[in-house]
């Protein structure tokens, strides 16, 4: 679909980064922390808890994009939203697309049995929260008004 780019300017959340870059720059963050901290996750603990949380998080971000496929509603938080999503993983948080790179980054983190990478993930998360969803919390609710109003009412940000 084809936007007029004036609107398209005034039309967006206004976000700070990308917010797969938050999560990639973490994941490097915690790469470089290894090379000076040994400390490691215990390998009996890795594929156990790294791969369940790898695989949860890929099956809600794909599960969260076609909900959003199905909205009509772009991804991409540079883009302007079509509708509030209330199907899916929408149902239960506000957020599954961040919640779901969480999951992802937590069982890389176990998987490689990187600690420094573990502790990395607060950081990206205040990121998020203050760099990106409040932004789109923000606009959403300038967009849609009450309607945005009454599903932040009824779905936690996050689960």
């Amino acid at each position: 679909m084809d936007e007029d780019p004036k609107t398209t300017l005034r039309d967006r959340s206004g976000v700070l980064f990308p917010p797969p870059l938050a999560f990639l720059a973490g994941l490097v963050a915690g790469w470089l922390l290894d090379q000076l901290v040994t400390t490691r996750i215990p390998p009996s603990f890795r594929l156990q808890i790294g791969a369940p949380l790898f695989l949860g998080g890929c099956t809600l971000a794909l599960l969260a994009e076609l909900a959003l496929i199905a909205g009509k509603t772009p991804a991409n938080p540079y883009r302007a939203s079509h509708s509030i999503i209330e199907t899916g993983p929408y149902r239960f948080s506000r957020n599954p697309m961040y919640v779901a790179f969480s999951l992802i980054f937590a069982g890389i983190a176990f998987s490689s049995g990187s600690i420094s990478t573990l502790a990395t993930l607060p950081l990206v998360l205040l990121a998020i929260r203050y760099g990106v969803v409040a932004r789109e919390e923000a606009y959403l609710g300038r967009k849609f008004g009450a309607d945005y109003l009454a599903y932040k009412k009824r779905v936690r940000r996050w689960v």
